[in-house]
């Protein structure tokens, strides 16, 4: 019976998530899939202009992955109103801080079109996008600080419902403002449309998550709880910094790639945007996995729990090389079928089905990496893995994929030639297994102060 509950527990939390990212993915597919018939000009401005604003918005989520682990871990301890109030204040006060400095960035990031020889149209049509995006980064951390509270301490599943509300009304208001209204005599607002309709969406969903956390007591929150507390920011940022640096270096990373990649040619480019997009897809089950197996182990870690909580850890490492095994397998069977829903050009085609390997076994290195740093988030321990993960697919990943891709190695009898658009991915591979193997390190000898 015992074991019956935790299982339910686990599937309440773990489809809801699954299905939160799910969506969240998709509104910006559709975008893109809308604003690629309109005009590859606002198509260009939409794709640099989300580039910053998503750079922006990880380093946000990533801070308050705070919240969310100490949340879940005063939830195992028996969370108390008083205390709710204290890590919700101090999460809205990052908010308030990073979002000042968020704004003022974003919008004055446009230097960075004219510096890289954007088009001038493209410069005014990115600029503008990115004015309307600086008001949609402040909805879409209020909108993290009020799913993490639902998510850990009310049912998850009201996440994806409100969720399923923002996309019903994402898709029809993004086609509309995108191509124009004529019953409404509305004109084409191209890149503007698709911008405007996920600030539209966004606020509708904010608006919908305080509604209905307005009828739960849990949720009740006294504004004077927003005012400086060292100790709690402390531990919230020690627990978001590391997380922030993670997601903004792996975002950066494959940015870089594309354009340390540029002069492989366009054949190349376009082969590793497919196996990157294949990749991010695959990564939305190990990360439901990672989160929902996060808020499980942090409240065993908070109630005191360890060795259960040990238990679990080793358990959720063994689940996700099992799924990712699973998941690698059929993607391999199915990998000519895949392909060909992202690309008809035969050249193309070509060189990502002979990536395609590398592709599955960075997968399984990401997967294995993802819940590795949870673990030992959960445990923790956030500054050595972050250093780790940085530093191995800066210098090995980045730096190891360029010297493999234009100049190959060579030591003594040995040698490598230039692998090209291959060198980047066994590179990246190569990197993520040297930082799952020091982050396993990590969690065996997590007693030792210097890790901690």
């Amino acid at each position: 019976m015992l074991a019956k509950n935790k299982m339910n527990r686990f599937l309440s939390i773990f489809f809801p998530i699954l299905l939160s990212n799910t969506i969240f993915i998709l509104s910006s597919v559709i975008d893109t899939a809308f604003i690629s018939h309109y005009s590859h000009v606002h198509l260009t401005a939409l794709s640099v202009a989300l580039s910053v604003y998503m750079i922006v918005f990880v380093v946000g989520y990533g801070l308050l992955q705070g919240l969310f682990q100490i949340l879940a871990e005063e939830n195992g301890r028996g969370l108390t109103q008083q205390i709710k109030n204290r890590v919700v204040g101090q999460a809205v006060l990052i908010v308030l801080v990073f979002g000042l400095f968020a704004v003022i960035l974003i919008n004055n990031a446009g230097f960075l079109f004219a510096f890289f020889e954007a088009s001038e149209m493209v410069q005014v049509l990115a600029n503008n996008c990115l004015m309307i995006f600086s008001l949609d980064l402040l909805i879409r951390l209020f909108i993290r600080i009020l799913t993490i509270q639902v998510q850990i301490l009310d049912r998850p599943v009201v996440v994806t419902y409100i969720g399923c509300i923002f996309l019903v009304v994402k898709i029809p208001l993004s086609y509309g403002l995108i191509n124009g209204l004529n019953i409404f005599e509305l004109p084409p607002l191209g890149v503007y449309g698709a911008v405007l309709s996920t600030l539209i969406g966004d606020s509708i969903m904010l608006i919908l998550l305080y509604g209905y956390m307005r009828r739960k007591a849990v949720f009740n929150f006294d504004l004077k709880a927003i005012s400086l507390n060292l100790e709690l920011l402390f531990r919230l940022l020690r627990i978001g910094i590391p997380t922030a640096m993670m997601i903004v270096i792996d975002v950066i990373a494959f940015m870089a790639i594309s354009i340390l990649a540029l002069p492989l040619g366009t054949v190349a480019i376009a082969s590793h945007q497919v196996i990157a997009s294949i990749c991010s897809m695959l990564y939305i089950l190990p990360a439901a996995f990672s989160i929902t197996f996060s808020i499980m182990l942090s409240e065993k870690i908070g109630a005191n729990q360890k060795q259960i909580a040990l238990l679990w850890s080793k358990k959720a490492f063994q689940l996700i090389f099992i799924l990712a095994v699973i998941l690698c397998t059929l993607l391999f069977i199915f990998r000519d079928q895949l392909i060909a829903l992202f690309t008809q050009e035969q050249a193309v085609i070509q060189i990502t089905t002979s990536l395609f390997i590398l592709g599955i076994l960075f997968h399984l290195a990401d997967a294995m990496l993802g819940i590795f740093a949870t673990v030992l988030r959960c445990w923790g321990i956030t500054i050595v893995p972050s250093f780790i993960y940085c530093g191995s697919l800066l210098l090995f990943g980045l730096c190891g994929g360029q010297l493999l891709a234009y100049w190959g190695m060579s030591w003594g009898v040995f040698s490598i030639a230039p692998l090209g658009i291959y060198g980047f991915w066994f590179a990246l591979v190569s990197s993520y297994s040297l930082a799952v193997i020091l982050c396993f390190l990590c969690f065996k000898y997590r007693g030792f102060v210097w890790i901690r």
